[in-house]
């Protein structure tokens, strides 16, 4: 089955992880991705791991990951004619996608002031440390660097640091942050295709890494506008833990809000020590943070990992286990869901991977190929004259020629937004300020916990249902309308807003609108064609697909608490609500290939 980029060609010349794994988005989904190598290979072949801890470039873990679903060709763009090869590519090409650095892709004819000029309707994304502009456009940037330079780097662990002089800032494990800046890219490639479909021309897309991974502690610049001492002054942690020890390891957990406390003391026997005054809401119970961990954690001493997530999720309050890889690997949910998935490689073998990041029920993610020796279709592609310049890549002429600084390639989109707190309000304000019509769909009989103060600063510290620091700053190019859903009048407004929209999103638990009446299944008997984004915490199918929690809850359950901390410390949790935000833009990366 074609996947639903099937009609888009990309070239791709990238050195590094986020170059790479924007072609890889685009290439999971069926583009067709001719990736492009110096003659002695893309340097993530040097890096493993390796079968057997034995080097080999046709058999690095890295590569074979990043690479499937690629087709791979050699040329060494120092000579002219390798140059040439490379502009016969392009000139049949949608999208071109590099991680050089401004004077490297000056040097080999690919800035985007040269390969604008010779392909009008090619859309140039390049995705680099610091951007094609600004004064650290050139330097060298690592992982590491725009991890920190980002300001991640300051938050994490999260909520876990008490002494900052021997708990320095930490760093995700693995290409974290560039992986985040690959998927920004393939975000904005898909947004410029839009573009070109209503405007007629391709433009340079310019992702910055750093500001990919600034863009993942978003929350905290809009507080800085709205109260500069509403912010933490220093890394020491300033909320309750996310991660907290107990009989056989760790788990994530959350009770920030009073019915989640309330649940909480019920369920370690209402001890007299919890039931004081002070405790009954969060400003109290935080001025008290030390005793109350130092008590809960005691509690929780006397339990495994799967019973307090039995226990906790069953009276509804946020909790996962920390696995390590291994228990992932061996996860009953994963396994149902069948998250990991095979490439069988003719060098390195059966590699086991992460499948797909999203499910799409009629255009699925999958391995057509796998990753490509060095050179393997070199005969293929470069034989003979190559492809030749499409008709419609004329010069610019007219209204084709003009800047427009109002551009709104995503006009026409109608969207029903039902998302909560962070990950789906993103996606809505990603699509919102490229031109779609977002519609924000909240109750006034049960508030949206982005308005509340307890979770985002309210402006000059006056709280109020339109201060919030992180509403504000997630829900703009939205409009806004209140509904109460469950009322059968209500539900009626929905299908009719439905029926003239494209798209509707939510993020509540799974079950939660089918029980209502306003499930997929139900949506499509008014508008058939509807493309529905589900973003429930465990997936909609899956035997734990009833679980809830924050992101940084479940991340946990990914193994990502267990790859970060301290020497012989404790896991923990990286900082900026890790990964809501990646999350959002995956789920806008979805919905606008769906619409494709």
């Amino acid at each position: 089955m074609d996947g639903t980029l099937s009609d888009l060609k990309v070239v791709e010349y990238s050195t590094g992880v986020s170059g790479a794994m924007c072609a890889k988005a685009l290439a999971d989904f069926g583009a067709d991705i001719i990736k492009v190598e110096p003659s002695e290979g893309d340097a993530s072949r040097q890096i493993g791991p390796f079968p057997d801890e034995a080097a080999n470039p046709e058999a690095s873990g890295q590569f074979i990951y990043l690479n499937a679903n690629k087709k791979g060709v050699t040329l060494d763009l120092r000579s002219p004619e390798a140059r040439q090869q490379m502009g016969r590519l392009l000139a049949n090409a949608d999208i071109f996608v590099t991680d050089l650095s401004p004077t490297a892709a000056d040097a080999f004819g690919l800035s985007y002031r040269a390969l604008g000029e010779a392909h009008h309707r090619l859309i140039c994304t390049y995705v680099t440390p610091f951007g094609n502009t600004g004064p650290y456009k050139d330097y060298q940037g690592t992982d590491l660097i725009v991890w920190h330079m980002g300001g991640m780097g300051w938050e994490t662990p999260a909520l876990a640091v008490t002494d900052p002089e021997s708990e320095p800032p930490l760093r995700g494990r693995g290409t974290q942050a560039e992986q985040l800046a690959g998927w920004v890219a393939a975000t904005a490639a898909i947004v410029a295709i839009y573009h070109r479909e209503t405007y007629g021309v391709g433009q340079e897309v310019d992702v910055s890494a750093m500001e990919a991974v600034a863009n993942h502690i978003r929350g905290n610049f809009a507080t800085y506008s709205y109260d500069i001492s509403q912010l933490p002054e220093t890394r020491e942690q300033a909320m309750f833990r996310w991660v907290w020890p107990c009989k056989d390891g760790y788990v994530s957990a959350a009770f920030t809000f009073d019915h989640w406390w309330q649940k909480l003391k019920e369920l370690m026997g209402a001890p007299a020590w919890a039931d004081r005054e002070e405790f009954t809401n969060l400003p109290g119970r935080r001025d008290h943070m030390v005793e109350i961990e130092e008590r809960v954690i005691e509690w929780l001493s006397g339990k495994t990992r799967f019973e307090l997530y039995k226990d906790l999720q069953t009276a509804g309050v946020p909790c996962f286990p920390v696995l390590n890889m291994a228990e992932i690997l061996d996860s009953p949910h994963y396994k149902s869901r069948e998250f990991f998935v095979e490439q069988n490689h003719p060098v390195a073998g059966a590699v086991k991977q992460p499948g797909p990041p999203f499910r799409m029920s009629r255009s699925p993610w999958q391995i057509r190929r796998p990753a490509p020796a060095l050179g393997q279709h070199n005969d293929e592609i470069l034989g003979g004259d190559g492809p030749t310049a499409r008709r419609d890549d004329a010069p610019l002429q007219g209204r084709a020629a003009e800047a427009r600084p109002a551009n709104k390639p995503l006009q026409g989109i109608r969207i029903i937004d039902f998302g909560w707190i962070l990950s789906v309000p993103h996606c809505g304000a990603w699509l919102g300020t490229l031109g779609a019509e977002v519609i924000r769909v909240e109750s006034n009989t049960r508030l949206e916990l982005g308005r509340m103060p307890r979770i985002g600063a309210p402006a000059d510290g006056i709280p109020g249902v339109n201060r919030s620091a992180l509403w504000n700053g997630l829900n703009y190019s939205k409009l806004g309308v209140t509904l109460n859903i469950r009322d059968p009048d209500a539900k009626e407004l929905v299908k009719e807003l439905v029926a003239v929209s494209d798209v509707v999103m939510e993020n509540f638990a799974t079950g939660v609108l089918e029980r209502l009446g306003l499930g997929y299944q139900e949506l499509r008997k008014v508008k058939p064609d509807l493309v529905m984004l589900s973003g429930s915490t465990m997936g909609v199918t899956g035997p734990e697909r009833e679980a809830t929690g924050f992101g940084p809850n479940v991340a946990s359950y990914a193994g990502q608490p267990f790859l970060t901390g301290y020497e012989g410390g404790a896991p923990q949790n990286q900082g900026g609500n890790w990964p809501d935000y990646l999350v959002g833009t995956m789920m806008a990366f979805g919905i606008l290939s769906a619409l494709l």
